[in-house]
């Protein structure tokens, strides 16, 4: 029972962070933007949290 709500936070705060983005990308465009520049080994994966 916890995880479906974890994971409906964890959406909700994605969509309020890409709201308050100025320029809303696709989701083709931001894979592209990641494979060219992929960020620092560990900030960004679930071993950070």
């Amino acid at each position: 029972m916890t995880y479906p709500y974890a994971a409906y936070q964890e959406l909700k705060a994605t969509q309020e962070v890409m709201s308050q983005l100025p320029d809303p990308r696709s989701p083709e465009e931001v894979l592209r933007m990641l494979s060219q520049n992929p960020p620092p080994e560990g900030e960004y994966s679930v071993d950070a949290f």
